[in-house]
């Protein structure tokens, strides 16, 4: 069998975007609302991440690389030490994927090149202390058919879809309220939105819903529950609504231990669909760090399974992450096992660039 090489992946950031980073549990945040304005991370980074990435996680530009680390804070704003008002907060994400299969291969060598991903991010505030405010995120399709089961704008605009749009309220005690259209707060939200742990259950790029989030946050202890009532886009039958919830505690520094549930209607008169997961996240020395999830969906049979991700800083800016993931479509002497085992390497040479 010829062998399929790998692939040249870029992602460019200008600049407050980006996937969730659970690993970075390595570095000593634990919890996504730290970096992100979406207390279940993805999305967009607020202020705190975009400096914490420039000083901490990527390595220095090479036009900075003398820079201080309060120098590189300054520069990390979306239009570098340029300071916007207050109330609002823009972004943009471009993704782009070149691949070649089978180099060098008489016939059946191949290139192809696609766009990923373009994000458009637009963050609005209604009070300084950022609080209470409107999160929204635009897409661009390259195949509107690829977006299902979420869809395009309209007719007009089938090359546009919505991301994320959604109303978050912080709370004296320092819990917040999300309204609108969400991810599902559930196991291990991570840059691998094909992976078995996203796509076993309705959890992959495009299946965010609109509902209601209460997330609750305590020294060692956080907590998301969400009633949604599905993607609002889709005609009724398509919609599909639930109830999904993670927690997680944190027993000493750099270790969490999470477990989540969700129900959710199968619908056009099939089984509900339900879903379990326990999961850790573990910060190991010098910014490396270990992420599983074991887990399941059922819906007449369960379908369990399995991810490990090693991530190990090499330098500055640089990780080495071998994973593995395992999935079975039924929990039967029949059933069939699928195993995909990883070696992956992350690059951020600076702040903007993946």
């Amino acid at each position: 069998m010829k062998a399929l090489l790998g692939f040249f992946f870029v992602a460019f950031f200008l600049p407050s975007l980006a996937w969730s980073y659970p690993q970075f549990i390595g570095h000593g945040y634990t919890t996504c609302l730290t970096c992100h304005y979406s207390p279940t991370g993805g999305g967009a980074l607020n202020d705190y991440g975009r400096a914490l990435f420039a000083v901490e996680i990527a390595q220095k530009p090479f036009w900075m690389s003398k820079a201080s680390d309060e120098k590189l804070s300054e520069n990390s704003g979306f239009l570098g030490p340029v300071k916007l008002p207050f109330w609002i907060r823009p972004g943009i994400k471009y993704r782009r994927l070149f691949l070649q299969v089978n180099p060098g291969s008489k016939g059946t060598s191949a290139k192809a090149d696609y766009p990923m991903q373009l994000d458009l991010n637009l963050n609005v505030f209604f009070n300084r202390n950022l609080t209470s405010g409107i999160i929204a995120t635009l897409a661009h399709l390259h195949r509107p058919q690829y977006a299902y089961p979420n869809k395009p704008i309209s007719s007009d605009m089938e090359d546009f879809a919505m991301r994320e749009y959604f109303y978050r309220q912080g709370l004296p005690n320092g819990d917040w309220i999300s309204v609108g259209f969400m991810d599902k707060p559930f196991g291990l939200k991570h840059v691998d939105h094909t992976s078995y742990n996203r796509t076993t259950l309705p959890l992959a790029q495009n299946d965010q819903v609109h509902g209601i989030q209460y997330s609750f946050y305590r020294k060692k202890h956080e907590a998301h529950v969400m009633l949604y009532g599905g993607n609002m886009h889709l005609p009724g039958t398509d919609q599909h609504p639930g109830v999904s919830a993670l927690y997680e505690f944190q027993p000493i520094e750099k270790i969490r231990y999470g477990a989540s549930a969700l129900v959710q209607d199968g619908g056009s008169g099939a089984e509900n669909i339900y879903g379990i997961s326990s999961h850790l996240k573990l910060g190991l020395n010098d910014h490396s760090s270990w992420l599983a999830e074991l887990g399941s969906k059922y819906q007449t049979e369960w379908s369990p399974y399995l991810l490990s991700i090693f991530s190990y800083n090499l330098i500055r800016g640089l990780y080495l992450e071998p994973g593995l993931q395992v999935s079975q479509n039924k929990l039967t002497t029949d059933g069939s096992i699928s195993t995909r085992p990883s070696l992956g390497v992350v690059y951020f040479p600076f702040q903007r660039l993946e």
